[in-house]
């Protein structure tokens, strides 16, 4: 997989870095396809960033932001969560499909008690790295006359 990641990490104003051994047991814990768990864990961002109005998790907050128990319950629907919304919608990478699609969460279609159900997820890009490749875009004449962002801000604006 070869991902615009350095790019997506300077728009979110941020840099790469590896995970610590502590975050990478986590991150292992998922169980993520290889490719997917090297990025995680080896060339992800090591500084909180923002695209546009998502924010974007570093590893420190993939793994602090949300609880280890609903890590858990999210990672069983075959979703990683790497940022969120203003609204608070949680934009998660699907790992179950090939191409890794991005999508939101709905909050209002997650159930704390349980993993979330299959229409919480809402998508708004096939694969990661389209998801990456629109976010370093620059703004189209249609987004600049319209006040659009090249990413949904939360699934709402799917």
């Amino acid at each position: 997989m070869n991902l615009p990641i350095e790019e997506f990490a300077r728009k979110a104003n941020s840099s790469i870095g590896g995970a610590s051994e502590d975050q990478q047991l986590k991150i292992k814990s998922i169980r993520l396809p290889s490719d997917l768990e090297a990025i995680f864990t080896t060339n992800w961002l090591n500084k909180y960033g923002q695209i546009e109005a998502v924010e974007i998790y570093d590893i420190d907050s993939i793994c602090e932001e949300i609880s280890e128990e609903d890590i858990k319950k999210i990672s069983q629907a075959g979703l990683l969560p790497f940022g969120k919304a203003p609204n608070g919608d949680i934009l998660v990478v699907n790992f179950k499909k090939e191409t890794y699609p991005v999508g939101f969460i709905q909050l209002a279609e997650w159930n704390v008690s349980s993993p979330p159900k299959e229409n919480a997820f809402i998508q708004i890009s096939e694969s990661i790295d389209c998801f990456m490749r629109r976010a370093i875009e620059k703004r189209s004449l249609w987004g600049r006359l319209t006040g659009k962002f090249n990413l949904p801000c939360d699934s709402y604006d799917v």
